[in-house]
């Protein structure tokens, strides 16, 4: 369920709905969850007329009513023979920490190692713990220096197709055109920078 409808749900028809109950008390992470999926709205070019002004101290609500993976399995299920998302639903681990190591990277150097290194040993034997493990990282915000590393990484991605980099481009320049270039192209499929979830 769409954050928006869970947010106006406690009065109205889904208030007793497994995910209005379990979202109740946690209204300040459902602002966060809502905010990436604006983020995701407008780099598919769509307008934002759902602001969440609710602020608070973020906690998440436990588990799950249905776990990461089989959430796919319902979205793989529901958009069957419609047009494919910008980013394809992960079909195997390696494919699903394409998508993700950069918003690992982001939040996390260690941690993104250690899941580099665990997919390329145990591939979709860790299917399902991958799923979750993302997800629940997802959850921290990146710092600043996270972000700046994790960038300069997918740079690199970015400019095999825009032409040689300036010697020393400062970090604001290549934010920018880290961004700007890849805004309009991450629409399109089966691309490896192009298919990165940033979890934001």
């Amino acid at each position: 369920m769409p954050c928006w409808p869970l947010w106006r749900a406690a009065s109205g028809g889904y208030a007793h709905h497994p995910e209005t109950k379990r979202w109740r008390e946690h209204l300040d992470a459902l602002r966060m969850r809502h905010e990436m999926l604006v983020a995701e709205i407008r780099l598919r070019g769509y307008r934002h007329q759902s602001p969440v002004t609710f602020r608070g101290e973020i906690s998440w609500p436990e588990g799950f009513v249905d776990p990461p993976l089989q959430q796919f399995a319902i979205l793989r299920e529901r958009y069957r023979g419609k047009e494919p998302g910008r980013i394809p639903l992960p079909r195997t681990a390696q494919q699903m920490w394409a998508q993700h190591k950069y918003s690992a990277l982001a939040r996390d150097p260690g941690l993104y190692r250690t899941l580099g290194r665990w997919v390329a040993t145990a591939g979709n034997a860790v299917l399902e713990d991958l799923a979750l493990e993302l997800t629940l990282m997802l959850r921290k915000p990146p710092t600043s220096g996270g972000l700046r590393n994790a960038l300069e990484h997918l740079w690199g991605y970015v400019n095999q197709e825009s032409g040689p980099p300036s010697a020393t481009p400062r970090f604001a320049i290549l934010t920018f055109q880290a961004i700007g270039k890849a805004d309009g192209a991450f629409i399109k499929p089966n691309v490896p920078y192009r298919t990165v979830g940033w979890g934001s």
